[in-house]
């Protein structure tokens, strides 16, 4: 027997309802586990605890502000400057589209140096009262 999709609807909600509370859980234990371990600065550490082996990473998340990195950049040895210049290449998803609907030769050539696969589903239900 099939459910129906008001059925499934609700068994979504409480799904996502009890995957949200097991995340608060979790992410509290970790602060307790994290309180007695220590974080180190940067890099990791190994804990070895009875049967449990904890391993701790922190890692530094750095965003460049290019245009102040612009005044300042000449005061530091070109040897010595942490900053490197990287190309990267972006898909824009409109033209793809465009090329495959209006010029297929075109969309099929890039198909040859690109992989498209499609991303999962987003599934978001509001309760209504």
């Amino acid at each position: 027997m099939s459910k129906t999709l008001e059925q499934l609807c609700a068994e979504l909600m409480s799904a996502k309802q009890a995957e949200a509370s097991a995340n608060e859980l979790r992410v509290s234990i970790e602060k307790q586990l994290l309180a007695i371990t220590g974080t180190p600065e940067e890099g990791s550490i190994t804990r070895d605890v009875d049967s449990y082996k904890i391993h701790i990473e922190q890692k530094i998340t750095r965003k460049l502000d290019e245009k102040k990195w612009g005044l300042i950049k000449d005061q530091i040895p070109e040897e010595l400057r942490p900053v490197s210049i990287v190309e990267t290449f972006k898909i824009e998803a409109k033209g793809v589209r465009w090329l495959k609907e209006n010029e297929s030769g075109y969309y099929k050539l890039m198909c040859s140096v690109m992989e498209e696969k499609p991303a999962k589903p987003s599934v978001k239900i509001e309760e209504v009262k």
